[in-house]
């Protein structure tokens, strides 16, 4: 068995679908307190890390109403959390890929170019309203094509582009290569194999809170509150991902149960 140093291993933490400010608040303070524990090489946001209600084609309704002013509040509420996860993890290096939700306040300035610079730029605006104290170190990745392309390894990540429960088997069959991803708030994976090539489509869940989305009435879905982490080898990029739900308050992660009363 060939055993490697921890030097020459890396670990992504990877969120997905928080759609500030009505994140899960219990699920967030969970894993804050793993992030201070593992204390991951790259900590990947990969999407609607806002949700900017009132701009989209979702009503305003009284959930959302409970903010004055709702999108002001999602750059504040994801400044504080960037905030957080800097002072728990100072060495993570922190990446934003923009998502579907996030892509809105893009739409909002093309119909209304006055303000152009203003609101467009994600780090201006999360340090400028956010409070954001070190805005400047988050990378912010603008996948605007299909073509575009954010790796770390020899895994791909985006914020995903198609829906239902074939997600991850259509995601990873497009890219044709190992792919994670999250928009469909749910977890899967599906793998495939060319000439012995494995590669295989991960979707890791969400971490916003049900309520806010007033739209379901009520009705099941199969979102699934919860995170992915993976670890790589930095020689070649191989990697193993993890799929972790949180269920009924924690989690189990190399032989720790991590819940409220933990």
């Amino acid at each position: 068995m060939a055993r490697v140093k921890a030097s020459e291993v890396g670990q992504v933490l990877v969120w997905s679908d928080q759609h500030h400010p009505w994140i899960d608040r219990p699920s967030h303070e969970l894993t804050y307190r793993f992030v201070k524990h593992l204390k991951p090489e790259y900590i990947v946001h990969i999407g609607d890390c806002l949700d900017n209600g009132g701009i989209g084609h979702h009503v305003q309704d009284d959930y959302i109403s409970q903010y004055e002013e709702p999108v002001l509040a999602g750059v504040e509420s994801l400044g504080e959390h960037f905030n957080m996860l800097q002072r728990l993890s100072p060495k993570s290096k922190i990446v934003w890929i923009m998502g579907n939700h996030d892509e809105r306040l893009d739409r909002f300035v093309r119909k209304n170019p006055a303000f152009r610079g203003i609101i467009d730029n994600p780090i201006k605006l999360l340090s400028s309203f956010g409070n954001c104290k070190k805005a400047d170190q988050v990378e912010y990745v603008r996948l605007d094509h299909f073509s575009d392309d954010f790796k770390i390894g020899r895994m791909s990540y985006c914020h995903g582009f198609y829906t239902g429960i074939h997600a991850a088997k259509a995601t990873v069959e497009a890219y044709d290569e190992s792919v994670t991803f999250g928009h469909v708030h749910t977890m899967q994976m599906y793998t495939t194999v060319k000439r012995n090539n494995p590669r295989a489509g991960y979707c890791v869940g969400h971490m916003m809170d049900k309520r806010a989305m007033r739209y379901l009435k009520g009705r099941p879905t199969r979102w699934v509150l919860g995170f992915g982490l993976m670890d790589y080898l930095k020689s070649d990029g191989r990697f193993t991902m993890n799929l972790i739900p949180i269920v009924e308050g924690g989690f189990m992660y190399a032989g720790r149960y991590w819940g409220a009363e933990t």
